[in-house]
């Protein structure tokens, strides 16, 4: 068990090290929602083999509890995702559309209707 621990705390260090870079690419902000508070690097799922920038996003705590959790809070204002999925940096752009699919499958139509407005590059589509 001591080895998985140890696995885990080192990646949760790489992941961190990339803070550095995703606070310039974000521009200190939350990379879906744009708000500038308590900011953490977050890796998209799957996981890759070694944490990296171009999979991963700098989060507010509200943004990665809305992706950690199981059903979305559909009392909350998801509006921003409407331009989140229009981003140029692809994890910005997955977890969005991954959000909006859930929003989406819950009735909201204007989530629907974002989606339905979206062309997505296939190489995006396919890690989504």
């Amino acid at each position: 068990m001591a080895k998985g621990h140890d696995r885990h705390a080192a990646r949760q260090a790489e992941v961190a090290d990339l803070g550095k870079d995703l606070s310039r690419r974000a521009r200190s902000k939350c990379e879906l929602c744009g708000i500038s508070s308590t900011l953490r690097p977050t890796e998209l799922t799957p996981l890759a083999s070694e944490p990296n920038i171009d999979w991963a996003a700098l989060l507010c705590p509200q943004c990665r509890q809305s992706i950690d959790a199981k059903k979305m809070n559909l009392s909350k204002d998801y509006q921003f995702l409407r331009e989140s999925i229009w981003s140029d940096i692809a994890p910005v752009q997955i977890l969005a559309i991954r959000l909006l699919r859930r929003l989406a499958e819950s009735g909201l139509d204007w989530a629907q209707s974002s989606l339905d407005d979206l062309y997505v590059d296939p190489e995006i589509e396919d890690r989504i």
